[in-house]
């Protein structure tokens, strides 16, 4: 799929996000933080987290408590993703159309970092947009 694709889709729900209360956001946050545990227990470095922390119903687990389960685990450094290489990737590797970012690299080494064509285009421009919308810039217009 691609960019203008995935932004026509996505679009109305992160916009939405906009009209939501804070209970809607609450239960918008956990939903999708139950999701992205969800994925990320497929990639072997962070199936590996799960499993030391004794989560093994990972589906059960974050559907009741993502916000539980996402403090029961230790943080990642970044060298630790650095070593563990693809193994902290979802299926072992970049898939086909990925994009990636890096940081400018300030406290050491520069990280990199990966996204699907979705994810790119949602955080790239979505996000973006209705950050500059709920600070009540209009598209289009410039911002200093």
């Amino acid at each position: 799929m691609n960019l203008p694709f995935w932004l026509a889709v996505d679009a109305p729900q992160v916009f939405g996000a906009l009209r939501l209360g804070h209970d809607g956001l609450e239960r918008l946050a956990r939903f999708r933080l139950g999701a992205l545990l969800r994925v990320a227990v497929q990639a072997g470095f962070h199936a590996d987290r799960f499993r030391a922390v004794g989560i093994r119903n990972l589906a059960a687990e974050s559907a009741l408590d993502p916000l539980g389960v996402l403090g029961s685990l230790p943080s990642s450094t970044k060298q630790e993703l650095r070593e563990a290489g693809r193994a902290a990737l979802v299926g072992g590797r970049v898939g086909d159309g990925w994009r990636s970012s890096t940081s400018s690299g300030s406290t050491g080494e520069p990280f990199r970092v990966y996204y699907d064509a979705r994810a790119w285009a949602t955080l790239k421009y979505l996000v973006k947009l209705r950050a500059r919308a709920a600070c009540g810039a209009h598209v289009g217009e410039r911002v200093a």
